[in-house]
């Protein structure tokens, strides 16, 4: 541990010296006739010869920091809608006056570009890259270059998840984007911007680093200031069914509106459209959302399949959100509702690497019924020196589910879970031209009641209240190309849990009444430089612990980290990450007793004082070139970690108990991940790969056995989007997956999934689909599964803006999916019941 710690202050004072090396040039570019700012211009150094030797642009309040390299003879300053501007090194004053120059054209025919550079921020034209066959603006989303868009709706650019998401520069939509991004028509947005490190406070702008992007969609003119939304409904056959939806928004200077309400029975998910893609601005990277888990889980349905193939349901979806916006000041109130009923049919063989311990077979029917209503509010000032942020939400949600299972065992259980919280977020941010004041602070409360029952006999009861207070201070200091920070915080936390296990005969407690009492003080210093082309955070926070659960423990934490960026180019950059934690064990694993998970499982907790110790480090390439449509990342990294406890299946009678034994381990994880898209054609075509590789190494027990295995997983995601004619429409997506473990043995097995999709488009009017789905699994030692669905689609564009379609999914009847997954200990063949053939017709009007 020494030599670990070691080895850490040693990459802050390498890295820092290094950082620092060099001379550079600070000075401000404005308009000369208005002194405003000029954002997004170029200057470089160059030598004699015109050659240039390094490069920076102005940021939103005009700053200019250059690197100033050996043989610099002058500076030169280019931006689009300017003069062009060079000189000397000795005659560049504090502010740089650039004079507008005015472009005239005669008799010139001006084409829009695909995608141009705008400062920071990368605008991609939806009319040159959408499609005749594209409905809502996700559709024009997934295929843009650089973009990809995951099955829950969470938009990534570049290989990084967006940090914020803008419809016309107002972001009242908020981390749930999904209700606009599904509903929005492509025929209302002008662009698609992408904010590179984007940083949506202003009042942290040239001071705290993001390598995230936002996104804004910029509405048309005849889009804005007015209702505009689509009214959609259908009806189907083979079973009855159908869906009804309306959408509207409307974006006024001062007041902003979207409503939706939906209802469907066609497979769809409501909690789709309104969940949350985790981008918080609150807290740092210290603050954990849950310290404790939800432990009767039963109910979870999860399949690899999109949802519509599997789910049989009843769905509701209600939402509104009001915004009030002037300058930068801005209001919003958000209401949702989702309703669910849900069928669900799945089943699974489950093969222990243990002779003595049979295989386990389940055949599980799912109902459920889910309610939940939310409403937030919203208050904001977002100022370049001053930000403040007031949230207010409450929520409940109502589940109550029935399973009946078969196989193995022949039995039913139920569920009934509430959960009923509010909470309040205060975040002030307050900023001058030499010092920095940022407080955050977050008070919630938690009812959660939940109870299952199995038919068996055994029963579990639980009873959860939560209050917790957490507060963050920061005080910041600005000196020369630092920033020196002092971050203090603490966190509160009054937990109770009463349990109780009926029906099970164990050696462990069963009954659970535990007020526990949590506090988290934690302190240390951190440091920011930028300079030229380099930017470094190095960070030291050292936490005091004090758990009053199950007795009083105290426990002091460490966790220093450092991060360099280097901006290799104007098309490339390279950072590089190193953290070292020594951090005590969660608090829900003081709480000792049994819990009952499902008919099945049991979880129990277990405590230890001792620590673990965990090193980490990332290293990330990225690579844009707009004009050409090339986006490139790559990143690899490699931890290691010591955990004092070791995760031990117990198997007794019918259950399988999932507890800890005090056996300290060291397990390490290495991955090597990276991607590309390549748009041609003009934005028509785009082709991209995503690749990646990992490989771990741990140790795990089976009754009190210890098990060192080491498991790899191999991913590649090539794919094929675009118009491959004017008149055709091709996207084509392969995922494939190699899986092996070795423990004593080694076993192995793959997964095949490709999506070919082809759309012909005769004329303006009509459109005919056909997506092919194949699936291909290897068992290793079993027989291989294949499964072909197709679907079908015809539209006819009655007007512009209304549409009839016909739709036939899973045309060849397909019923039963099969796939295959590796535990720690184990491998799970698992099956999943498909809906059957289904006609679907629909009319929309878009106004």
């Amino acid at each position: 541990m020494t030599k670990q710690l070691l080895f850490i202050l040693l990459m802050f004072f390498a890295l820092t010296a290094f950082a620092v090396s060099g001379e550079e040039l600070s000075f401000r570019l404005l308009d000369a006739e208005t002194h405003a700012p000029i954002a997004g211009a170029i200057a470089q150094c160059v030598d004699a010869k015109g050659k240039a030797l390094s490069f920076a642009s102005s940021k939103a309040d005009g700053s200019v920091r250059l690197m100033v390299k050996a043989g610099t003879a002058k500076v030169t300053i280019r931006s689009m809608g300017y003069e062009s501007a060079s000189m000397p090194i000795a005659e560049i004053a504090d502010e740089v006056l650039l004079a507008a120059k005015a472009t005239v054209l005669n008799d010139v025919i001006v084409q829009a570009p695909d995608i141009y550079a705008k400062g920071d921020t990368l605008v991609f034209s939806v009319e040159k890259f959408a499609n005749p066959s594209d409905d809502a603006i996700i559709d024009v989303i997934k295929r843009l270059p650089g973009i990809s868009v995951k099955d829950d709706g969470t938009i990534e650019y570049n290989g990084k998840p967006i940090n914020k998401f803008y419809i016309d520069g107002s972001d009242f939509a908020t981390d749930r984007y999904g209700i606009a991004t599904n509903n929005i028509s492509k025929d209302d947005v002008k662009s698609v911007e992408v904010m590179e490190n984007h940083q949506p406070i202003k009042a942290l702008e040239d001071i705290e680093f993001s390598d995230q992007a936002g996104i804004n969609l910029t509405l048309k003119e005849d889009a804005k200031s007015r209702w505009v939304g689509i009214l959609r409904g259908s009806i189907g056959a083979s079973p009855i069914e159908g869906n009804a939806s309306a959408f509207a928004m409307k974006l006024g200077k001062g007041l902003q509106v979207m409503a939706t309400m939906k209802f469907d029975n066609t497979g769809w998910n409501p909690s789709n459209e309104i969940i949350e893609h985790g981008y918080e601005d609150m807290f740092s990277r210290t603050y954990s959302e849950s310290l404790f888990p939800e432990y009767i889980t039963a109910d979870n349905a999860a399949t690899p399949l999109n949802e519509t193939r599997t789910r049989h349901n009843l769905s509701w979806l209600g939402n509104v959100i009001t915004a009030w916006q002037k300058g930068d000041n801005s209001m919003r109130l958000t209401m949702n509702y989702t309703g669910d009923r849900l069928d669900y049919t799945d089943g699974a063989i489950t093969r222990y690497i243990a002779s003595a311990i049979p295989d386990h077979t389940q055949e599980n029917n799912l109902h459920r019924q889910s309610h939940s209503l939310s409403a937030r509010f919203n208050f904001e000032v977002n100022k370049r020196g001053y930000y403040l942020k007031e949230k207010f939400t409450f929520a409940g949600d109502f589940d109550k589910s029935r399973s009946v299972i078969s196989g193995s065992e022949s039995l039913s259980q139920s569920i009934d879970r509430n959960d009923i919280s509010a909470q309040n977020d205060l975040k002030i941010v307050k900023r001058t031209d030499k010092r920095l004041v940022n407080i955050a602070s977050r008070i919630s409360f938690n009812h959660t009641p939940s109870e299952l029952i199995v038919d068996n006999g055994a029963s579990q009861s639980i009873g959860i209240n939560d209050c917790r207070s957490s507060t963050e201070v920061q005080l910041g200091w600005f000196k020369g190309y630092w920033r020196l920070y002092l971050n203090s915080g603490l966190d509160l936390n009054f937990h109770s849990i009463t349990g109780n296990l009926d029906g099970v005969s164990l050696s462990y407690p069963t009954d659970c009444d535990e007020h526990a009492f949590l506090s988290d003080l934690y302190a240390g210093p951190s440091a920011e430089y930028e300079r030229g082309l380099w930017q470094v955070n190095i960070g030291a926070p050292v936490k005091w612990k004090h758990y009053a659960i199950n007795g009083k423990h105290d426990f002091v934490s460490l966790s220093p980290s450092a991060w360099v960026r280097r901006q290799l180019s104007a098309k490339s950059d390279v950072s590089a990450r190193v953290s070292y934690s020594l951090s005590p064990s969660s608090p829900h694993m003081f709480v000792d007793c049994a819990f009952l998970q499902d008919y099945r499982n049991i979880f129990i907790g277990k405590a230890t004082d001792s620590y673990t110790p965990a090193l980490s480090a990332t290293v990330r390439y990225r690579y844009r070139n707009p004009m050409k449509s090339f986006f490139a990342n790559v990143s690899a990294s490699h931890s290691v970690a010591r955990n004092p406890l070791m995760l031990n299946q117990k198997f007794i009678g019918n259950y399988v108990i999932t507890t800890y034994t005090e056996l300290a381990k060291s397990s390490a994880s290495s991955t090597v991940s990276g991607g590309f898209s390549k748009g041609f054609s003009h934005g028509r075509l785009v082709a991209a790969m995503d690749l990646s590789f990992n490989k771990t190494s741990a140790s795990s027990m089976r009754d009190d056995v210890c098990y060192p295995y080491n498991q790899t997983v191999t991913d590649i995601s090539p794919s094929f989007k675009g118009s491959v004619l004017k008149w055709l429409s091709l996207t084509y997506a392969l995922n494939y997956q190699y899986v092996t473990l070795q423990i004593t043995d080694s076993d192995h097995s793959s997964s095949l999934r490709q999506n070919l999709s082809v759309t012909v488009n005769p004329s303006d009017y009509w459109q005919f689909s056909l997506v092919g789905e194949h699936y291909h699994t290897d068992f290793g030692d079993s027989p291989s599964a294949h499964l072909l669905l197709l679907d079908a689609k015809a539209v006819w564009n009655c007007t512009a803006r209304l549409k009839l379609t016909v739709a036939a999914r899973n045309l060849l009847d397909r019923r039963q999916y099969r796939c295959t997954s590796y535990g720690t200990l184990s491998q799970t063949d698992y099956w999943y019941s498909l809906r059957p053939r289904e006609v679907i017709a629909t009319l929309q009007c878009r106004f």
